[in-house]
This record gives C-alpha cells, sequence and structure tokens, in this order.
C-alpha cells in the first residue's frame, strides 16, 4: 500500500470504498419503535437532515463511481451470536432489529442492485469475513464511515478496517447518534483521529473529489 502524505492525498486517491452502516429503520426512524433504544425521544432534531444528507452523499458518490458497502444489524437476544444475546439478556435488552423484523428494512434510500452488502451480527461490520475480501479483491485501500451508531458500530468499524490494513475516515456530518450517546461523539472522533484513522466532514471530501 503507498504512503501518504496527508489526509487530503488519501482523501484525493481512487482507491475508496463508501460504507453505510445500520441506515435501518431501527436506528434510523423517529417513528419507528422497537425499544427505548429507538424511542421517539432518543433522536435528536436535527436527525431527518442528516438521513437527507446521508442520502445526497450516497447519490454523490454513485455519480463519482465510488463503490458503495451496506451493512445491516441483528441485535435479538433470540438470533444474534451467545455473547451479544447474553448481554442483552443480563441487560434485559428487547430485541432492536432482526432479518425478518420490519425494524431491518433499510431508511430512506436503499442500495442498488450492484452494491454490496452485508448482514451483520456483530458492531464490527468488519467482523464479517466477506467485507475485508470484496474491499482486497476490488483495490480498495481506503473506507469512508457513515451511518449509525456513530460511538458504536462505526466506531467498532474504524478498529475493523484498521485491523484489516484499510484507511479508515469516518465522517463526521453522515453519523447517526440518539441523543443519549451524543456525549460519547467527541471522544469517539478524538480516538479515531488519534489512533485509528481520520476524521473529516463531507463537504471537505466533496470539494476534493470535484
Amino acid at each position: 500500500m503507498k504512503m501518504y502524505q496527508s489526509i487530503n492525498d488519501i482523501l484525493q486517491h481512487s482507491s475508496t470504498a463508501l460504507i453505510v452502516i445500520d441506515k435501518q429503520d431501527a436506528y434510523c426512524s423517529r417513528e419507528f419503535r422497537t425499544s427505548a433504544l429507538t424511542s421517539q425521544k432518543t433522536f435528536p432534531d436535527n436527525l431527518n437532515e442528516t438521513i437527507a444528507k446521508l442520502d445526497n452523499f450516497i447519490v454523490w458518490s454513485r455519480q463519482k463511481n465510488i463503490p458503495i458497502i451496506w451493512t445491516r444489524m441483528t441485535e435479538d437476544p433470540e438470533k444474534s451470536p451467545y455473547v451479544v444475546a447474553q448481554r442483552m439478556l443480563i441487560n434485559k435488552d428487547k430485541a432492536i432489529s432482526s432479518i425478518d423484523s420490519d425494524g431491518y428494512d433499510y431508511h430512506g434510500l436503499a442500495p442498488n442492485t450492484n452494491e454490496f452488502q452485508i448482514d451483520k451480527y456483530f458492531p464490527d461490520a468488519f467482523s464479517e469475513a466477506g467485507l475485508a475480501k470484496y474491499l482486497h479483491k476490488n483495490g480498495i485501500e481506503t473506507v469512508w464511515l457513515t451511518g449509525g451508531f456513530a460511538s458504536r458500530c462505526v466506531f467498532a468499524s474504524s478498529v475493523g478496517a484498521q485491523n484489516n490494513g484499510f484507511n479508515a475516515v469516518v465522517i463526521e456530518d453522515l453519523l447517526i447518534t440518539p441523543n443519549e450517546f451524543a456525549h460519547e461523539v467527541s471522544v469517539t472522533n478524538g480516538i479515531v483521529h488519534d489512533v485509528l484513522g481520520y476524521v473529516t466532514s463531507s463537504v471537505n471530501i466533496k470539494t476534493l473529489k470535484n
């Protein structure tokens, strides 16, 4: 892999893919309620604005022929792997999302038929081996991370990206974050920026790519 001199050099390079993490009704819909985690009260006032901005960025990425990968999460004590199900049972968490539930559906813009999709059972998108394999096969060196939740699955996927040899770039204005997790975002971005990868805005990316 080439050594770059700045984050802008990385962002300008063509070997980039966009990962849209868990843009599902269970995590992104103000109206959809499956548990206290996804109740209407948890979402910030700018939720719909952020979703629209993310959808616009997806459209822009398609126009630029940037590969797009979509993930969807299962969080269900009856269907999740043991360690996840055990934690949910101990915490008395209800099922949040699973493959046969309404909350599993994509919220807003959905994948095109030619875009790679992953069903995952852990926060880290790279826990599914098919993701790293797909990216390596297509010559991808850098992944842009968007979606939800900023301090949970996006953060975990930043770790996974680095562990699998990819430059991780968190796009800070395209993240879904419930109000009760808002205090974690600055810490997440700080760790990503200082240890795991890079943090930038969609405006900066679009300016460099145009």
